[in-house]
């Protein structure tokens, strides 16, 4: 991802180049936008084109064009049909791959994302219609800037601050309060728990994570695959064959699983098959060790189960 930045990033640089000729002056605005002018007083270039991951009052969101979180595993896609919608990156523009939208599909062919001075973040159509005001503004304030940022856990924040204040940003509204919504944010064979209202991130059973202190680089088997062969000496002893015995309809998930997160409050299981392991634990502990790990991955739970 980050060389898909870094081409955006020298895009931008040859597009400021080819006007370079044309302008006469350069300005940083109060708003944030770096313009570059021609000598008529018309901007001929500016940064307000060419968003990355934030939004800045006066700036908009035009169609076709999206923002990539920092960590460059989200992005937030201003869609041809209307829609304002999240993704992971490296995905389609497909509503299954999607974790959170503006649900304004099919309302207008050329929307617009805007964020006014007063706070105001709204979606607006070709005609001036507004299809959908996402917070709430008010009587835009001297003492105060916006900005609405895809933040690197992948949820849509608007931010403002005190000019008058020394403090620290607020956050006035957020795309969703579900830290774990986010597809994506544990990496590949990773699943997203809540503690204490933050996100946290595990590994499968039997993996381990790729580089730890890092939630979205996944995890990675920590045994050999033949520790796991059945019997008769082969793999062709899969969750269907144990699901179908136990429940009477299942479905198999090939490595790697992705988008997993801990659920409570589905009644699906599935197995996760491990290596072999001989445990020498006794008395009450045994029953921790063999307790039933519970996740939602792709709506299915998952659960630990040993053979010996």
């Amino acid at each position: 991802m980050m060389a898909d930045l870094s081409c955006n990033q020298h895009k931008a640089k040859r597009q400021a180049l080819l006007v370079l000729g044309g302008a006469t002056s350069a300005s940083m605005l109060n708003s944030g936008n770096f313009a570059l002018f021609n000598s008529d007083g018309g901007i001929v270039w500016q940064t307000f084109d060419y968003p990355t991951d934030t939004i800045l009052q006066g700036q908009h969101l035009s169609v076709g064009k999206e923002l990539v979180s920092s960590t460059g595993i989200f992005r937030l896609a201003m869609q041809q049909d209307g829609n304002l919608v999240q993704y992971p990156v490296g995905t389609k523009d497909l509503f299954w791959g999607a974790y959170w939208s503006s649900g304004t599909n099919g309302k207008g062919d050329n929307v617009t994302l805007c964020l006014d001075d007063d706070g105001l973040l709204y979606l607006l159509n070709s005609t001036g219609t507004y299809l959908s005001n996402l917070t709430k503004g008010g009587s835009p304030k001297n003492d105060a800037i916006y900005l609405m940022r895809l933040d690197g856990d992948g949820i849509l924040r608007l931010y403002s601050y005190n000019l008058r204040k020394n403090g620290n940003w607020s956050i006035l509204w957020s795309s969703t309060n579900d830290m774990c919504l986010p597809k994506g944010l544990c990496g590949l064979n990773g699943y997203c728990v809540i503690n204490d209202q933050q996100a946290d991130c595990n590994c499968l059973p039997g993996f381990a994570a790729v580089k730890q202190g890092n939630l979205s680089s996944g995890c990675e088997r920590n045994f050999a695959v033949e520790s796991c062969k059945s019997k008769d000496g082969s793999l062709k002893y899969t969750m269907e064959e144990l699901l179908c015995s136990v429940m009477g309809s299942a479905k198999s998930n090939k490595l790697p699983l992705k988008y997993g997160r801990r659920s409570l409050d589905d009644s699906n299981v599935a197995f996760v098959k491990v290596e072999i392991v001989t445990w020498h634990i006794k008395g009450p502990q045994i029953m921790e060790m063999l307790a039933l790990v519970l996740m939602l991955l792709h709506n299915h739970l998952l659960t630990l189960i040993s053979r010996t």
